[in-house]
């Protein structure tokens, strides 16, 4: 009964006194039923777009998309909405099956919304058009700062779309593209926009993919110029001894005074020229606030330098 409640199609003729006793009570009962996930200020694609629909409504600043009721012609309708409104902020479709019609139609919204600045699509399946769309989308975007599309599976493809987008992109900081399958050719087009073109991300995420030494390589490069990253996360990678020392020689040899983090644990960097680069890197000046993560079994001893 309470999945259905969202899905009323409530009168026009409320008032606004009506419609927020509406959505408290369905904060309230939701919180109640499902309180880990901390509903709150969040809504449902269903009530927003009733409250865009009738625009009578409170200030409206993040929105959580369900996958237990949530569909493509739900999306269509909250992406036609978003595209007009000016307050929502934050977009969670964690998990959510919107399929890729939903998804492209999200996008499309997207190139024209000057509001939402975080947009969430962990593992949502999303298809290569879909990607291609959200790319095209950034190029036009310039207010979404923080970008979450881990668990896609993208690969190598998506990667590089995402890439060209962040040649012109001017907005984005956060990048989170775990668990994608994205091997050296994607994570070296990602690797080449932030060297000459990208000046804005600062935190990125490739953890638990297929890079290896080559896609490090291209990292180290990009690091030369960058001045904006200030952290990496490349954990469960195939990252072995060339790369890192590749990453190493790199901070050794420019001026690179931006990064702070970087993470590796879980590669096979191995236990000798592996660990030497790590502490090259550790002793540069520049980098003396760093914090290099390992959880390589045989030196688990330096499992955290600071």
């Amino acid at each position: 009964m309470f999945q259905r409640l969202f899905q009323i199609q409530f009168p026009q003729f409320l008032q606004d006194k009506d419609v927020v006793s509406i959505f408290k009570t369905c904060a309230f009962l939701y919180s109640t039923m499902y309180p880990k996930y901390k509903f709150k200020a969040e809504y449902s694609i269903e009530t927003f777009v009733f409250a865009m629909k009738t625009k009578v409504h409170p200030k409206i600043t993040k929105v959580r998309g369900l996958s237990w009721y949530d569909s493509c012609e739900s999306t269509y309708t909250f992406s036609q909405a978003i595209a007009t409104n000016h307050d929502l902020t934050s977009i969670n479709f964690k998990t959510a099956r919107i399929g890729t019609s939903g998804l492209i139609t999200l996008c499309q919204a997207l190139q024209v919304n000057r509001s939402v600045t975080t947009l969430i699509l962990y593992h949502v399946f999303m298809s290569a058009p879909a990607v291609t769309e959200l790319a095209q989308a950034l190029e036009l975007n310039s207010t979404l700062t923080t970008l979450d599309l881990g668990n896609n599976q993208i690969g190598d493809s998506g990667a590089e779309a995402l890439s060209k987008a962040l040649q012109v992109n001017t907005s984005l900081k956060t990048i989170d593209l775990c668990i994608n399958n994205i091997g050296n050719s994607g994570a070296s087009a990602i690797a080449q926009a932030l060297k000459v073109n990208n000046k804005t991300v600062s935190c990125l995420s490739l953890q638990q993919n297929a890079i290896g030494d080559a896609g490090a390589l291209a990292f180290a490069q990009a690091l030369e110029s960058n001045t904006t990253l200030t952290t990496i996360n490349l954990e469960l990678n195939q990252i072995g001894e060339a790369g890192v020392s590749a990453i190493a020689n790199s901070l050794e040899l420019s001026n690179n005074k931006s990064l702070t983090t970087i993470r590796f644990g879980a590669n096979p960097i191995g236990d000798t020229i592996g660990v030497t680069a790590l502490v090259k890197i550790l002793q540069r000046p520049n980098v003396s606030g760093a914090t290099i993560f390992l959880n390589t079994p045989k030196i688990q001893d330096m499992c955290c330098i600071s």
